[in-house]
């Protein structure tokens, strides 16, 4: 009997484990992704959990109006740092690779952070 208890919570605490992506999102604007399923607003700080081989998301960063989006932030442990496209994060490519599947199946957090400046530019529409 100890032995069953033993093995369903070590199996629940491996279900609870995933690496995460953390969202940061400044004054200027938001997160999406193109599916739909996630957005992130201004000044918050979103997490997302990254399960299975089959997370594939594309995180497009939408300026308000009155900024602009400079690019994603290098910042330490960060994703897309640097790029000013949206941002492609995808899991199928871990397969067959024990190194980096130990990563998702750890609670190791990633950033993904945009950049947005104020421009006193108005638009014209």
């Amino acid at each position: 009997m100890k032995m069953l208890r033993l093995s369903l919570i070590l199996i629940a605490a491996t279900a609870l484990s995933a690496c995460k992506i953390l969202i940061l999102v400044p004054v200027g604007g938001s997160v999406t992704t193109q599916s739909g399923a996630y957005t992130c607003a201004a000044g918050q700080l979103c997490e997302i959990d990254v399960v299975d081989l089959f997370f594939d998301e594309v995180f497009i960063a939408a300026p308000k109006q009155g900024y602009v989006f400079l690019g994603w932030r290098k910042v330490d442990r960060g994703l897309c740092g640097g790029n000013i496209a949206p941002c492609h994060l995808f899991t199928s490519a871990l397969e067959g690779h024990d190194v980096l599947l130990s990563i998702l199946a750890s609670d190791e957090e990633f950033a993904l952070e945009p950049t947005f400046a104020f421009t006193d530019v108005p638009d014209i529409y």
